[in-house]
């Protein structure tokens, strides 16, 4: 009897001690923001999308994906696409894999539909990657990713960042721009998201207007809390 109420209390803690090293598999909400209204030369593949997240080693963790564009409207297509986070001890390998390899495919499938849709020739930016960075803001997932894959140069009725005049209020007075943009849809608190900026500039001059119009954006969303990253592809730092 004296064995047993010895043993009870050390099972316990053993089963709590065992279980406690089976941590449960992270989950990552990513956003993919194409623009429509310019071409893109970065455009990715899913090997270069997912290769970050090492599905080879780190199998079980959870994955869910939106795909949407910039165009000229402010309601745009959406396609969803998950890989539901397993329990490393209650899955089988090899239905994971084949799990793995779909989930693969139809992201490059996404791609390749998306990338033959239809040239615009107005464009809301902002908007647009104000709407989605704000649906990840509530997100409950461990990681937040937003990617846009554009010039971010707004087009329409509201402002166009061709206009001379408007790059050099970019240049030299970014917040009266910001303010602007603000006013047509707020952002909310962004703390926990990460935003790519990727663009690869066709010239010398094409950088040079590109780079204080995404300057002027990492600043917007870093005001908000986001952590915000320019570059040509994205890569998990």
């Amino acid at each position: 009897m004296k064995m047993l109420k010895l043993t009870s209390p050390l099972l316990a803690v053993c089963l709590w001690w065992g279980c406690g090293l089976q941590q449960s598999p992270h989950t990552t909400d990513i956003c993919i923001v194409f623009d429509r209204t310019d071409s893109i030369r970065n455009y990715p593949t899913a090997q270069i999308l997912l290769s970050p997240f090492d599905l080879a080693h780190e199998k079980f963790q959870g994955i869910h994906m939106v795909f949407t564009t910039i165009s000229d409207k402010d309601l745009n297509g959406r396609i969803e696409i998950d890989l539901k986070s397993q329990n490393e001890l209650t899955s089988n390998i090899v239905e994971r894999d084949a799990d793995i390899k779909r989930f693969t495919i139809r992201v490059q499938h996404t791609l390749d539909s998306m990338r033959n849709e239809p040239t615009c020739s107005h464009s809301i930016v902002f908007r647009t990657i104000a709407r989605e960075a704000n649906s990840l803001a509530v997100s409950r997932a461990d990681n937040k990713y937003l990617m846009v894959f554009s010039d971010l140069y707004e087009a329409n009725d509201s402002v166009n960042f061709y206009h001379q005049n408007i790059q050099q209020q970019i240049r030299q007075h970014p917040d009266t721009v910001t303010a602007r943009l603000e006013r047509s849809l707020p952002l909310q608190r962004l703390g926990g998201v990460a935003i790519w900026l990727l663009y690869e500039p066709k010239s010398f001059a094409d950088n040079n207007v590109f780079m204080p119009v995404a300057t002027m954006y990492k600043h917007l969303f870093e005001a908000q809390g986001a952590q915000v990253h320019i570059a040509t592809q994205f890569a998990v730092p």
